[in-house]
């Protein structure tokens, strides 16, 4: 009989051989629901079968006496350490296909995402190996500056690997997760970058075909003073020629993300064209928008059936705020029949650019501009199309709006500046009322951030208003350095250091009130409000940065460090560091043995576990350094952005901007008040998991800067600041 493993003839017939005819159900791809490594993902509607691998399943095997079921395969070993010419560093990811490694070039230094097969999956047949030796000339034969670049592949001792461009952020589905959802105008952004990249492929006679917010990556210019933020498409595991010449898998199987896939693509039709990346594109801006899967299921069966029968739910729903020009987009984009949908990606980026600059659409019957713009253009002599306005008010969800088009253009513009008013005498009363409380006495900012910049005794200070608060910024000049110390582990051995641009650092730790009043979080206790911010996972603390839109982010632990020595070589200043003194902690730590990585010893966690008294101090109790900054040393260790294995040391020849990416830990420093007084120093470098949560660990973040100490880039300056100069005395 054949090989239950084989993919059944190219023509769909079952084998005439005298067995029962094998019965197809949706394709059950070879790769793991939602695989974090690849990101490449498969789904079945035979539930019973979710992991399997094979492409039919067998009415009666217990007729076929000699079926044997295919072996059982074991995850292999990890990848040697030095593979197709790149040492590899932190596991990116992992999942039933294989792995993603942050890997380094040694002769050239470039950091690249190594994607690498199994050996014992390439073993099984050929379905694995053409899926990966796809991906790679799919990635190959496109070149855009929104999708990922192919650096390379090949095959070294049993393992594939493809080196891809390397994306230090991460994909798009975990900055959303941080962020919960974006405002219109980014998510626009991002979709529109997104679909250039998408017509970018498809000019190459490609299909996606698993586009999804997994399977965009990002650079979003963190450490890289002037970058702008970069987004890709990538994963192109599942890109077929649109031809369908390539195609190896049968009509009536299915091969994707359910939530992002078109009904068409679920019914596993063999025609697919462009138009289900219209689709996962259109499904894609709903989730930015509003944080929700414009679909849900319990199973996957209901999942699928919701996709194929139930009308897409206004987004409207889930974010009030939404225009009815996106929501037409989006409603276009996601219709049911392919034949309602934009024609390719290039109509959807035209309608989504016209509408971030206030434009009409001109591929959606919606009329997108707003009420306001179209009284200025009447008013400016430019008036509006009597077919345009009669879309506007045709078009759901625009209400009593659409009363306005049928008066004076005077009177338009009355009505809405005196609701206006009314709205901002509401505002202004609730947040003076005698009843409100102080706590949450919020007010808003002007159009933008304002900022100013003074100098005082320690240096330059940028003065930021956010949310009701000031903020204070410290300026740390561009200069060099060596960090760590012959002193210290291993790990800490010197090395010099050059940053070339100077940054704004903020001189307190972020205390729980700063963080309950940007995340919009119920306040803490007035008596906890000083305190800094404990229990979060890195991943938070950038998801707090990313909330001021400003390119507002961690430090690296070489700025970090720079900081802390804020020009000198001992503690800089900071001469009462807030390190443990409690007895018993520290009897501990004495009697550990020297230590052989830089993670926390388990028999100090333990105690801690049980000890509420131990906390930390209040933020700015420390005396600032010679830069003006507190805290930096104790109190609580601080994230960074770095990787690191928690023992390699630094490398000794001298680095510039230096941000190390190999490694499973997180890079936190400065000591806390668990860590005796003689770990709480500038060199002192400590390591965690990254979604490690504990109350000694917090963060505070910078604003990149330049040369000078001026107001950064995407802030406004107010006509009071002061240029820069000589601090005063």
């Amino acid at each position: 009989m054949s090989d239950p493993r084989q993919p059944p003839p190219a023509s769909g017939r079952p084998p005439s051989n005298g067995q029962p005819a094998a019965v197809t159900v949706l394709e059950v791809a070879p790769i793991t629901v939602a695989e974090e490594a690849g990101r490449q993902t498969a789904v079945t509607m035979a539930e019973d079968f979710g992991r399997n691998t094979s492409n039919t399943i067998a009415v009666d095997p217990a007729q076929q006496p000699d079926f044997k079921p295919p072996p059982i395969f074991r995850a292999p070993a990890e990848p040697p350490a030095d593979l197709g010419g790149f040492r590899l560093g932190k596991k990116l990811g992992a999942g039933g296909m294989g792995a993603v490694y942050a890997a380094v070039q040694p002769g050239t230094g470039t950091t690249v995402a190594l994607k690498v097969l199994k050996p014992d999956l390439a073993a099984v047949g050929s379905e694995f190996t053409s899926r990966f030796e796809r991906e790679a000339s799919a990635m190959q034969e496109v070149d855009h500056p929104n999708v990922v670049r192919l650096l390379g592949s090949g095959e070294d001792r049993g393992w594939l690997w493809m080196a891809l461009e390397y994306m230090p952020d991460g994909d798009l589905a975990s900055y959303l997760k941080r962020r919960g959802q974006l405002m219109e105008k980014d998510a626009i952004a991002y979709a529109l970058r997104c679909g250039r990249g998408l017509a970018a492929v498809h000019a190459m006679g490609l299909i996606h075909r698993d586009f999804k917010p997994e399977n965009v990556f990002l650079d979003l210019g963190r450490g890289k003073p002037g970058a702008e933020p970069s987004v890709k498409v990538g994963d192109l595991g599942l890109a077929r020629h649109s031809s369908g010449d390539d195609r190896f898998t049968m009509t009536g199987t299915a091969c994707g993300t359910p939530v992002y896939m078109a009904p068409e693509q679920i019914r596993g039709e063999s025609d697919l064209d462009a138009r289900v990346d219209v689709y996962a594109l259109g499904a894609t801006l709903f989730k930015l928008t509003t944080g929700q899967d414009p679909f849900r299921g319990a199973t996957v069966f209901m999942l699928t059936n919701a996709v194929l029968k139930e009308p897409v739910p206004d987004p409207r729903k889930f974010n009030p705020i939404i225009s009815a020009g996106l929501v037409a987009a989006i409603l276009k984009a996601m219709a049911k029949e392919r034949k309602d949908r934009y024609r390719d990606v290039g109509e959807m980026v035209t309608d989504l650019e016209r509408l971030s600059a206030g434009k009409i659409m001109t591929n959606t019957a919606a009329n997108t501009a707003s009420p306001a713009s179209m009284i200025f253009n009447e008013v400016a002599g430019q008036a509006a199309t009597k077919a345009s306005a009669r879309e506007t008010v045709a078009h759901e969800g625009d209400g009593w709006l659409s009363g306005l088009h049928g008066m004076g253009p005077v009177l338009r513009m009355a009505i809405p500046a005196v609701l206006i008013c009314l709205a901002m005498t509401v505002l202004m009363w609730s947040m003076t009322g005698d009843d409100h409380d102080p706590a949450h006495s919020v007010k808003p900012a002007p159009t933008g951030p304002v900022a100013q910049v003074l100098a005082d005794r320690w240096g330059h200070v940028l003065r930021l208003p956010v949310l009701g608060r000031e903020l204070a910024f410290r300026w740390c000049p561009p200069g060099r350095m060596v960090r760590g110390s012959t002193a210290g582990p291993a790990w800490e051995k010197p090395q010099p250091v050059v940053l070339s641009q100077g940054f704004w650092m903020l001189d307190t730790e972020v205390s729980r009130g700063l963080w309950s009043t940007v995340m919009n979080e119920p306040p803490p206790a007035p008596v906890d409000a000083a305190l800094p911010v404990g229990g979060l996972s890195r991943e938070q603390a950038m998801g707090f940065c990313d909330k001021f839109g400003f390119s507002a982010r961690l430090p690296s632990e070489a700025e970090f460090e720079y900081a802390a020595r804020a020009g000198r070589s001992d503690r800089a200043g900071d001469e009462r560091p807030a390190a443990c003194s409690d007895e018993t902690v520290l009897a501990v730590w004495s009697k550990l043995a020297p230590a052989t990585d830089a993670l926390m010893p388990a028999a100090v966690a333990e105690i801690l576990a049980g000890r509420a008294d131990l906390h930390s101090r209040v933020v700015g109790s420390s005396l600032p350094n010679a830069w003006g900054l507190c805290d930096l040393l104790g109190n609580q260790q601080e994230w960074c952005l770095d990787a690191w294995d928690a023992k390699s040391p630094f490398d000794q020849t001298e680095a510039t901007d230096p941000v190390s990416e190999a490694g499973d830990f997180a890079v936190v420093r400065g000591g806390s008040w668990v860590h005796p007084a003689e770990r709480c120093l500038p060199q002192a470098r400590f390591a965690q998991p990254a979604d490690a949560i504990n109350e000694w660990t917090g963060f505070r973040f910078l604003i990149p800067g330049g040369t000078e100490p001026v107001v950064p880039k995407g802030l406004s300056a107010t006509p009071h600041s002061s240029p820069p100069g000589p601090p005063r005395p």
